[in-house]
C-alpha cells in the first residue's frame, strides 16, 4: 500500500534557485512552503558566468530535488544548472509578462514534489505540467 501524497512530500528534500526577478519572492515561498512541513533550501544567485559550480554543486547534491525558477521561456538557469552540475533540474518558468509572485513559487514547486513533474509553466492563468517522467506499474 502506498503513503499518502502529502507524506511523500515531506520526504522530498528540494532546492530552488533563481536570479533576477524571481529572487526576492524566493525567501517568502521558502517560508511558506516550509511553514507547510516542506523541506526547501533556496539559492539566490548574484552572477551565472563564470558559473560557480565548485559552490553550487555541493549544495545541490544534498538534495533529492533540484527546482529553477525563471522569468522566461526557454528556462536558461535549468539548463545552465544541468550543463554545469550534471544534476538533474525542474523547471518553473513563468513568461507571461506578469511578475513572478511567491504563490507562482509554491505552487510549481508543491506541484513538482507531489505530482513529480519536471516542468510546470506559468503561461496565462494557472500553471500548466508540461512533462511526466513514466513510472513502471501506473
Amino acid at each position: 500500500m502506498s503513503s499518502p501524497p502529502g507524506l511523500w512530500i515531506a520526504r522530498r528534500r528540494a532546492t530552488a534557485g533563481g536570479l533576477g526577478s524571481a529572487k526576492p519572492p524566493l525567501p517568502d515561498a521558502q517560508a511558506r512552503l516550509q511553514r507547510e512541513g516542506l523541506d526547501v533550501a533556496v539559492i539566490r544567485f548574484t552572477h551565472i558566468w563564470p558559473f560557480p559550480a565548485h559552490l553550487v554543486r555541493p549544495l545541490l547534491q544534498r538534495r533529492s530535488v533540484v527546482i529553477a525558477v525563471e522569468q522566461n521561456y526557454s528556462g536558461q538557469l535549468a539548463d545552465l544548472m544541468q550543463q554545469e552540475c550534471l544534476i538533474e533540474t525542474r523547471r518553473v518558468p513563468k513568461y507571461n509578462g506578469r511578475p513572478l509572485y511567491t504563490a507562482d513559487i509554491t505552487g510549481g514547486v508543491r506541484q513538482i514534489l507531489a505530482e513529480g513533474n519536471h516542468v510546470v509553466r506559468w503561461a496565462i492563468g494557472r500553471p500548466r505540467s508540461c512533462w511526466k517522467p513514466f513510472q513502471r506499474g501506473t
